[in-house]
């Protein structure tokens, strides 16, 4: 932290600068919290299904969008995760 010290609290200062950048790890965190009350998934066809639903969630989240709203695009093939379509 010494080497880098005047980055450290670029957060103080400038508010374009997070407090974290930790998004790896909040994404992880619904996975180990489903790991620890279940215990695993039962199939591999379920545990793909979750990733890709908890993908598409974060996904949409990270991006500023509601995730109801993306959902029903979805459905409708218009969602901004379909064919590079920004809706």
């Amino acid at each position: 932290m010494a080497k880098y010290k005047e980055y450290v609290l670029n957060f103080t200062m400038l508010a374009n600068v997070p407090f974290t950048n930790n998004l790896a790890e909040r994404g992880i965190r619904p996975w180990k919290t489903k790991l620890k009350v279940t215990g695993c998934f039962r199939t591999l066809d379920g545990s793909q299904k979750y990733a890709r639903v908890r993908g598409f969630y974060s996904t949409v989240k990270k991006n500023g969008y509601f995730v109801c709203n993306q959902l029903v695009k979805a459905i409708d093939g218009q969602s901004l995760l379909l064919a590079g379509q920004a809706t």
